[in-house]
């Protein structure tokens, strides 16, 4: 099942063998290079036990209105040298554009696989109004999609393979 990184954000993590609600989903820790989630901060529901790390593959299902882990034992004090979500908000602005020099617009999201955690495409903006006209743009994410600080390079098979999702102008007839 595909996810979007930002619908994640706030969803409660349940344990299994307490039957209860640990926390929720604080931040996303994100491994740029091989483009995939190596898991989550977790935000105790109590405040005083701060923060902790949750492992990606700890996890034993990753629904859409909850995390599932098995036991809190699975959760680990917060790694020191990690790429949280602010770092993906900054990726969520780098600008996009094909290998021919032409601009597509601006990360807004990212999709993931649920269960393998692999970031498979970029939801892309062309700008408020443009997304309200014509919707947002997924791209998935082919081999040879290539990560700076600044932008995202992808090929043109990849926006062979993009569609549009959402916009009003799509309910207006010619």
């Amino acid at each position: 099942m595909l996810q979007k990184v930002a619908d994640v954000i706030g969803l409660p993590v349940i344990c299994k063998n307490k039957n209860k609600i640990y926390g929720k989903i604080n931040d996303v820790v994100f491994e740029e290079k091989h483009m995939k989630i190596e898991g989550f901060v977790i935000l105790k529901d109590d405040y005083a036990s701060g923060r902790r790390f949750l492992k990606f593959e700890d996890i034993s299902d990753c629904g859409e209105e909850a995390i599932i882990i098995d036991s809190e034992d699975q959760l680990q004090p917060l790694p020191a040298k990690c790429k949280r979500k602010k770092d993906l908000d900054e990726s969520f602005k780098k600008r996009v554009f094909t290998k021919r020099g032409e601009e597509v617009g601006f990360v807004k999201d990212m999709i993931f696989n649920s269960y393998t955690g692999k970031i498979e495409c970029i939801q892309v903006s062309e700008g408020l109004i443009s997304d309200i006209l014509n919707g947002t743009t997924i791209i998935p994410l082919l081999n040879k999609t290539e990560f700076s600080e600044e932008i995202i390079v992808i090929n043109h098979e990849c926006m062979e393979e993009s569609y549009k999702r959402g916009g009003i102008r799509r309910y207006w007839k010619a």
